[in-house]
């Protein structure tokens, strides 16, 4: 849930901070004082586009921040590891646009893309207004939102055909790409190439470090041969003096001199530490100096070997990985390849197999969808009939299934097509929402759906923009319920000019505007349950003083009932 927003140089918004709380928060204010804005700022700081009109006029940028609480559930952690971020139960957020830009966007002050803050923020928050409103109009959109609903009847049928549809369009598109003879053997020859330029390297890692090293030394030969030399003499090889002797000689002296004074004994294991340590590295110097060997000829060979290498990483990859993973993709291609022209006939019959094999499994997807769909038509009639529409019949419609193979069309969630149909009065037929619903008509129908889906969706915030547009009355007060019900499982922040949807909520926030040093801002404030009454009073018409606000009290009271 959204526990605060900070809002700066926003629109008309100065300056705000807000607290917002579970259950129900409605805000309410005079038209034009910046209700909108409020939702702005969300969908800004929820990863949406935005232009640089959002900032304030006169001022250089425009930020929000916000801090919201997250439930512990594996999927918020997956989409958190996709991202490379580490899941926390609080999170806060941070987006900054300026005129010259410099633009910002923290999650928990790490850098993150809008995209990325989308793609986690998508699981957090949902926002509905006129813009959902035009998107349930269109039909490409409704078996998402079907399929949502049907999770758990398609989850196993929907992984079955997505498997075999990847399957699908990998062929499809390799016999798209090379259906000829002509092309098919050029590509094969062209990946045969490639193969056998990787192969004949046998590229590891350790051959590679060993062939750079080798090249290291031949490059540098006659200046290592010579600081290897001087290492070892100055060590234990000098003929009149070195490093070792002196050590010994030292050592010996120290042991006569312990005799005497005990407290050198200490420094006589130490020196005698050394001189073996000495020894040692002396004897690996020589052992490693023994073993260099100048010949031309190998030296030319790790040459020829490094350019090998070098140029593979330059055509294939960075790393030996890399090389390794496009040598193993090229080879599948070309394995899946070299089958296709192996047996035309054959390819196409098992093509043709796989083909209906999706079939079947599209049919099977199909049966488990329109199962969902039954128990979906029904749960949202019964959440219409809570909405004052009672004799509306709702219903998805699913295109027909072609009974030739050939003539589907696979598409990667199944072979159907649905669209919804309503009759939002008795006596009359079915129809595409988009010819015959009203626009409050349409706001109940998207709250049904919401109702529907809140539970299943697993997010914590929903945001309603002005969804009570075009009702009043009785089905007011029945939206008002509907809304109170789906915010005893999520948070809802609503922005509405409805009484009873004011008189419902758990928390109210006011929005004004006022004129200050020739310019207008935007302020908002959290009611007490007075102001709460004076604020449904002035929603109801207008009217101040006792009588409205008598009035006011009543619709809470029957309203919460």
């Amino acid at each position: 849930m959204l526990e605060s927003l900070r809002i700066q140089n926003i629109a008309l918004v100065t300056f705000l901070e807000l607290n917002f709380h579970k259950g129900l928060n409605v805000l309410s204010g005079e038209t034009g004082a910046g209700k909108t804005i409020i939702i702005d700022s969300i969908n800004f700081i929820l990863g949406e586009r935005a232009d640089k009109t959002l900032i304030r006029s006169g001022e250089n940028f425009a930020e929000v921040e916000a801090v919201f609480s997250l439930d512990d559930n594996q999927l918020l952690r997956e989409r958190f590891a996709s991202l490379k971020l580490d899941f926390t139960r609080e999170i806060t957020v941070f987006r900054k646009m300026a005129l010259d830009g410099k633009n910002e966007c923290r999650l928990n002050g790490v850098a993150v893309s809008l995209q990325n803050l989308r793609s986690l923020t998508s699981l957090i928050a949902d926002i509905h207004g006129q813009h959902e409103h035009q998107s349930l109009l269109k039909p490409e959109n409704h078996l998402d939102i079907l399929d949502k609903y049907a999770e758990r009847d398609i989850r196993v049928p929907l992984k079955e055909y997505g498997e075999l549809y990847s399957e699908y369009k990998q062929i499809e598109s390799l016999i798209k790409k090379y259906g000829t003879n002509e092309e098919r053997e050029r590509k094969i020859e062209s990946l045969k190439y490639e193969i056998d330029e990787i192969s004949s390297v046998n590229l590891t890692q350790e051959l590679e470090d060993e062939v750079t090293r080798a090249r290291q030394i031949a490059g540098n030969f006659e200046q290592l041969m010579s600081k290897v030399s001087f290492v070892y003499n100055a060590l234990s090889g000098g003929e009149d003096v070195n490093c070792l002797q002196i050590t010994s000689d030292a050592l010996n002296s120290l042991k006569d001199a312990s005799k005497y004074d005990e407290r050198l004994d200490a420094l006589s294991e130490r020196l005698e530490t050394a001189k073996i340590e000495i020894k040692d590295i002396a004897d690996s110097v020589k052992d490693i100096a023994d073993g260099y060997n100048y010949d031309p000829k190998y030296f030319e060979e790790t040459e020829i070997k490094y350019d090998k290498i070098k140029l593979l990483h330059k055509k294939y990859g960075a790393t030996v990985k890399d090389v390794h993973d496009y040598y193993d993709k090229i080879r599948k291609e070309y394995e899946l390849l070299i089958d296709m022209g192996v047996d035309s006939d054959k390819r196409e019959k098992e093509f043709g197999e796989l083909k209906e094999k999706l079939f079947n499994a599209g049919v099977k997807l199909s049966e488990a969808r329109r199962k969902g769909a039954a128990k979906f038509e029904k749960e949202i009639m019964d959440s219409l009939a809570d909405l004052g529409m009672k004799n509306s019949v709702f219903s998805v419609e699913f295109s027909d299934i072609d009974s030739f193979i050939d003539d589907t069309v696979f598409k990667a969630n199944g072979i159907d097509s649905a669209e919804y149909l309503i009759s939002a009065n008795v006596g009359e037929p079915l129809k595409p929402l988009a010819r015959i619903i009203s626009g409050g008509e349409m706001s109940r129908l998207m709250l049904a759906i919401k109702t529907v889906t809140a539970k299943l969706d697993g997010i914590d915030l929903l945001v309603f923009d002005e969804i009570d547009t075009g009702i009043s009355g009785n089905i007011a007060i029945s939206v008002a319920r509907k809304m109170s019900e789906i915010a005893e499982n999520s948070q809802v922040i609503a922005v509405s000019h409805l009484p009873s949807i004011a008189a419902i909520a758990d928390y109210n926030y006011f929005i004004s505007k006022s004129v200050e040093n020739g310019k207008t801002s935007t302020h908002i404030k959290q009611l007490d349950e007075q102001s709460k009454i004076k604020e449904i009073a002035r929603l109801s018409g207008g009217l101040s003083g006792e009588l409205a606000e008598n009035h006011a009290k009543q619709l809470i009271l029957e309203i919460k009932g």
